[in-house]
């Protein structure tokens, strides 16, 4: 596995690009087939320094932003990008997301995790946006999930994103 950049902040560590073998067209033959049930997202509660602490998983969402259970499909992702062994991450905390155009999360940040791997699948790679900065994602990444962040899907495809929970 080889490591790209690592952009750091007054703040500490905040991305690095990662590079990651991975057959794209294997994960999106399984996770755009239209017979799965993909969950919406719903934030109902955040504490005041806009950490979310309780979503309303649903059949719909208000923000655009759907998920699948990661450990539902994870025989595929893990065929799909054998690099994943190497990497510790809990499975049952990761999940697949899907952001419609014009979809994204508002300015929060995460409850009770500080460090994500984001791997976008397809060619809508999106970018995330910080108080200071934005970046445009080229591949898997890890994030800083513990401070102020958002997301916007600006294109007007759907945008498919791996993420891994990191411990």
């Amino acid at each position: 596995m080889e490591y790209g950049f690592t952009f750091f902040t007054k703040y500490g560590f905040m991305l690095q690009k990662i590079n990651l073998n991975i057959d794209h067209d294997l994960i999106l033959s399984e996770i755009t087939n239209p017979k799965l049930r993909w969950f919406g997202w719903n934030f109902k509660n955040y504490d005041k320094d806009r950490t979310i602490t309780s979503i309303d998983w649903g059949k719909s969402s208000e923000i655009g932003v759907f998920s699948l259970r990661f450990t539902k499909h994870q025989d595929t992702i893990l065929k799909a990008i054998p690099q994943l062994k190497d990497i510790k991450f809990d499975a049952k905390k990761s999940h697949i997301t899907k952001t419609l155009p014009q979809g994204g999360l508002p300015w929060h940040k995460d409850y009770k995790r500080s460090k994500a791997l984001l791997i976008p699948i397809g060619t809508n790679k999106g970018k995330i946006l910080y108080k200071n900065f934005s970046f445009k994602y080229e591949g898997p990444t890890y994030i800083t999930t513990n401070v102020l962040h958002r997301t916007k899907n600006d294109s007007n495809i759907n945008r498919y994103t791996i993420q891994l929970h990191i411990n």
